[in-house]
């Protein structure tokens, strides 16, 4: 990305899918600034798993669809696998991008190069595992999306 006379390099993955009924969430590292977002009333859903809701920070817009899918043990394991994650569905993919209607985009976002291609490997396992339980929750639809990122 280029801000004015710097530039900052991001490692994104994206896929986009047919979201059947409009459903978001997001899940992120909680970071230096976390409680204080929670004092001032940030959403924080908690899931029910000590370890987990301690060290994250999930948001989404259905709470029970959210604890469904991510009380998921396999799909925990690789976002706990991450050294940090943000990791989100989105319904537009940037300022100048256009996405269909109905179509959403599973978005995970890190400051840097990611190179590690063992990481990158459990990333591209996240999103499979992800797609595939919002499949079996009803959210996303396995037709195509109609669109190539």
């Amino acid at each position: 990305m280029n801000h004015g006379k710097s530039s900052s390099t991001y490692t994104r993955i994206r896929a986009p899918f047919k979201n059947n009924n409009g459903f978001r969430f997001k899940v992120y590292s909680k970071g230096i600034f976390s409680d204080i977002g929670k004092m001032m009333g940030m959403q924080d859903i908690q899931i029910g798993v000590d370890d987990f809701d301690e060290k994250y920070i999930v948001k989404g817009n259905d709470e029970e669809k959210v604890k469904a899918l991510i009380i998921n043990k396999d799909l925990r394991a690789l976002i706990n696998g991450q050294p940090k994650i943000s990791l989100e569905i989105k319904d537009k993919d940037g300022a100048f991008n256009k996405v269909p209607e109905g179509v959403d985009i599973i978005y995970f976002n890190e400051a840097g190069v990611i190179k590690d291609v063992e990481r990158l490997k459990q990333l591209f396992l996240l999103f499979a595992n992800t797609l595939d339980h919002l499949c079996k929750m009803g959210v996303a639809s396995e037709e195509y999306p109609g669109m190539k990122l």
